[in-house]
């Protein structure tokens, strides 16, 4: 027996295997990461759909477990941004896998998000100690550490999210935010290339348009 996900050849093939009869829950998860990429609508719900029939297959299978928790953090077209409900998701998930750094780094996420930086620290700390190089990690760890005034170590480890994932959005966001206050052009041009990957996101559609409205003000 072969996996499917070992013999598909692209990403439509991928996608077949996903809506066949008895999918796999790792094929759904790829077809659907691979769609989160996109800016399409279609896609966006597609994603959503195929990792809850992930989940319902195996509700263990971190990597599903991980997406569909940042899809309700982040928010998306068909799916209301629920911090809430995504904690208590990873919060179930931490209960088998405690050293987990992807779970570890979302649910520091979502408590950055709540503005509970000081818990979220430690974390993102052990998640960081954990995997040093996944971008997802690193780029968590950077913001908590600019939310809690490091600034200096956040810069250092946003450049090395962004050079293992140069479209890692989070992170091109939190290194806007560290730049903006002496090099307001640089950090523009970081949100512009955060809309460019992603025109939905928040945070980079909302620092955007008061640095805009600002400069505008002071002509």
């Amino acid at each position: 027996y072969t996996p499917v996900w070992k013999v598909c050849r692209n990403i439509a093939e991928l996608c077949q295997q996903a809506t066949e009869e008895h999918p796999s829950c790792v094929a759904l998860t790829i077809a659907a990461v691979a769609f989160l990429e996109s800016n399409e609508h279609a896609n966006k719900l597609q994603a959503q759909k195929w990792l809850e029939a992930a989940l319902k297959i195996n509700p263990q299978f971190r990597p599903a477990a991980i997406a569909y928790a940042e899809l309700f953090r982040s928010g998306t077209y068909d799916i209301k941004a629920s911090p809430a409900l995504s904690l208590a998701q990873v919060d179930m998930l931490l209960q088998p896998f405690a050293s987990h750094p992807g779970l570890l780094a979302c649910k520091a996420r979502l408590l950055t998000d709540d503005d509970l930086v000081s818990e979220a620290y430690d974390l993102a700390h052990d998640a960081y100690y954990l995997a040093p190089y996944d971008d997802f990690v690193v780029a968590t760890y950077a913001e908590v550490l600019r939310r809690n005034n490091h600034p200096v170590l956040a810069k250092t480890l946003v450049k090395r999210a962004l050079e293992v994932n140069p479209h890692n959005t989070y992170a091109l966001v939190c290194y806007a935010m560290l730049v903006k206050t002496k090099d307001s052009i640089e950090a523009v041009a970081l949100l512009r290339d955060t809309l460019k990957i992603n025109f939905h996101n928040q945070d980079a559609l909302f620092v955007l348009g008061c640095m805009l409205i600002q400069d505008e003000q002071s002509c």
